[in-house]
């Protein structure tokens, strides 16, 4: 009588079933999310610069719009004041900082994703 070998893992991984279609109604969300996505607007992001007088990285506008990014991120937090989009600025880059004092512009950018598609 000869045993059977248990498959490793990675064996077990290597085989992967077909996957079916999507059904008709998972292909119809399919096409309402694309026309939903296509319909939305581009989110605002964040640009960063070097601050030669600190000789860090600060936030700043990702384009020669200054006016028009601040109106953005005004529009995304919900508010008029340029001092109160300063400050969460300010709390954002302290919350999203790496353990390395790095800020992932990444983060910035789909924390703010959230915030403005909230409108």
């Amino acid at each position: 009588m000869t045993r059977k070998k248990k498959k490793t893992k990675a064996q077990a991984l290597a085989v992967v079933p077909e996957l079916p279609n999507p059904s008709a109604a998972e292909q119809e969300a399919i096409s309402q999310a694309k026309a939903r996505c296509d319909a939305r607007g581009v989110r605002v992001k964040i640009g960063f610069s070097y601050d030669p007088a600190t000789g860090g990285i600060v936030m700043s506008n990702p384009h020669t719009d200054h006016a028009g990014w601040g109106v953005r991120l005004r529009d995304a937090l919900g508010t008029c004041s340029g001092a109160f989009v300063n400050g969460e600025l300010r709390r954002i880059a302290t919350f999203l900082r790496g353990s390395d004092g790095e800020i992932d512009r990444q983060e910035v950018d789909a924390f703010f994703a959230v915030l403005d598609g909230a409108k």
